[in-house]
């Protein structure tokens, strides 16, 4: 069997055994279905792969487990695959917390072995009270001001209520409600000084609970305004092979035609359009919008001039 196979039947058989282990009642023609294979596929996997198993046919034709069986040690199988992803993703914020999480996993019955996950955090290992101090004031909901310098060097005081800690493209931000504009804001954690806790408490606001939810939902960067945009693209070669597997959060995929593969961008600023089009030049074109392409050309003049 090739890996690919091997993986695919893997997940297969785990994620049966894990709803089996929840109780389901399992329908043979909706298992087909939903993992892409055919019937005799799954037939073979519950009368081999799954024949260790207590399972039992019932009357309307489903699958469970024999009686209350559950598996050993696994009476909470969820909350074990929670905990233990929980575990793996502190680790990357901080590679100081590995000693952490596996004590903590360890001690209460937990493995800090099972997922291997590498998402390229940006080390803040020396801004660990910021953050801290920021996590505090987000759960008791208290106003700070701080000072803050842009990327461009310009310095300001901010007062705002903090909503949430971000991560964009591996670098953290704090995600916030500047008070004298009145709107929501990133600011990149490494570049917050002096931060003063308020004695004020500010309220959570529904509306912007919800811009955050949808709106940072999809970002994977910390560009941000209130408009979405859309931009035409066309991408061939490596380009297409590779958004076809993986288009990304931003990328709507049109169709598939002998020219290319045609998509749909959903970007805040120019930056995010050209940043990904030079990733993938000459591979991907962007098709109409005369303002990016001029924006393009002139990047691509003054690189080779």
């Amino acid at each position: 069997m090739a890996k690919h196979d091997y993986d695919r039947a893997m997940y297969r058989i785990t994620t049966i055994v894990s709803r089996l282990n929840i109780g389901e009642r399992l329908f043979l023609p909706d298992l087909a279905s939903e993992f892409g294979v055919s019937l005799r596929t799954i037939q073979k996997d519950f009368s081999t792969r799954l024949a260790v198993f207590p399972i039992i046919r019932n009357s309307d034709g489903s699958y469970s487990f024999m009686g209350r069986y559950r598996l050993k040690g696994t009476a909470n199988a969820e909350e074990s695959i929670v905990v233990e992803l929980m575990g793996a993703l502190a680790e990357q914020v901080n590679a100081g917390y590995a000693e952490v999480t596996r004590r903590l996993l360890s001690g209460a019955g937990y493995s800090n072995r099972t997922f291997a996950i590498h998402l390229k955090f940006e080390d803040i290992s020396a801004h660990l009270d910021t953050f801290y101090l920021l996590k505090q004031t987000i759960q008791f909901q208290q106003k700070i001001r701080f000072s803050y310098t842009t990327r461009h060097g310009k310095k300001d005081s901010y007062l705002v209520d903090p909503y949430r800690l971000g991560n964009f493209d591996g670098f953290w931000y704090l995600i916030a409600m500047d008070n004298k504009a009145g709107i929501l804001k990133t600011f990149y954690l490494k570049s917050i000084e002096n931060i003063r806790v308020s004695p004020e408490n500010y309220a959570i606001d529904s509306a912007l609970e919800k811009e955050i939810e949808e709106t940072y939902g999809n970002l994977t960067t910390a560009w941000f305004k209130e408009e979405k945009q859309n931009v035409n693209l066309l991408a061939a070669g490596a380009a297409r092979r590779y958004i076809m597997r993986n288009p990304g959060p931003q990328i709507a995929i049109i169709k598939d035609a002998p020219d290319g593969l045609h998509l749909q961008m959903t970007y805040h600023r120019d930056v995010e359009v050209l940043y990904f089009v030079k990733h993938w030049l000459p591979d991907i074109r962007i098709i109409g919008n005369p303002h990016l392409k001029k924006m393009l050309m002139d990047q691509i003049k003054n690189y080779s001039g």
